[in-house]
């Protein structure tokens, strides 16, 4: 799933949705419409991810690093120069952005 972070302060969400807690601290938010899987956020990080299929304007997205390279399917490519975590890794968000 392509998803992009934003801090919480930057984003403007239109319409309901509905957050279930997954586990102590992460919550994942769905449309309260059609039930498609938008959001999720650590409660402990100033970020909330984004699926980037449920952004309208995505023409300023692009590739800071990837995550989980560990569990990515044998089909994907990933560019050796783009940074890759195993895990989540430090997104490093910048100020501004």
């Amino acid at each position: 799933m392509a998803a992009c972070q934003v801090k919480r302060d930057k984003i403007k969400i239109h319409g309901k949705i509905k957050w279930f807690y997954t586990h102590a601290g992460s919550r994942h938010g769905f449309c309260d419409n059609c039930g498609a899987h938008m959001f999720w956020q650590n409660d402990n990080k100033p970020t909330i991810s984004v699926t980037a299929g449920s952004l309208e304007d995505t023409k300023d997205l692009g590739v800071w690093h990837h995550i989980f390279t560990e569990e990515k399917g044998c089909y994907y490519e990933i560019n050796p120069n783009e940074p890759q975590s195993e895990g989540y890794g430090d997104s490093n968000i910048q100020e501004g952005v």
